[in-house]
């Protein structure tokens, strides 16, 4: 499927180049003909048709690359949340700005306590295991 979509613009600009005629058959006093005239919605087709892959191409990544973001976002600010980290506010802030969040996965990764996260045993949120107190609840 990958290359399928990678091969579309190819495709659509080569339909484009083989719609098209070398030399004009029409004399510019008279009106074009019927075959000139589907040579000429062809090749406007074939454009229109590459314009409309890049687009949907172009916006698929946008779509991705939004995702990624708000996906690692807020995975950021729950394991730093969870694991009760010094850096919680921080990385959590840089996670939700646009153009930082990789530097705050990063950080976060870093310098994140190590350890198993367990369930609370009252609200059945994780946290870390040898923690005193939950940091969701506030319960030992």
């Amino acid at each position: 499927m990958k290359r399928l979509v990678s091969a579309l613009p190819l495709f659509f600009t080569a339909a484009t180049l083989f719609a098209q005629r070398a030399t004009p058959s029409v004399s510019p006093n008279s009106s074009p003909s019927t075959e000139d005239a589907a040579a000429a919605a062809a090749a406007a087709t074939g454009l229109a048709g590459v314009g409309v892959a890049c687009c949907i191409v172009y916006f698929l990544l946008i779509a991705a690359a939004i995702g990624a973001w708000i996906f690692t976002a807020i995975w950021i600010m729950r394991d730093a949340k969870s694991r009760q980290s010094e850096n919680a506010q921080l990385v959590t802030v840089l996670g939700w700005i646009p153009f930082t969040w990789v530097i705050a996965l990063i950080v976060h990764l870093v310098t994140r306590p190590k350890g198993n996260l367990v369930a609370c045993p009252n609200c059945q949120k994780k946290r870390l295991e040898g923690s005193a107190v939950c940091p969701h609840c506030g319960r030992p």
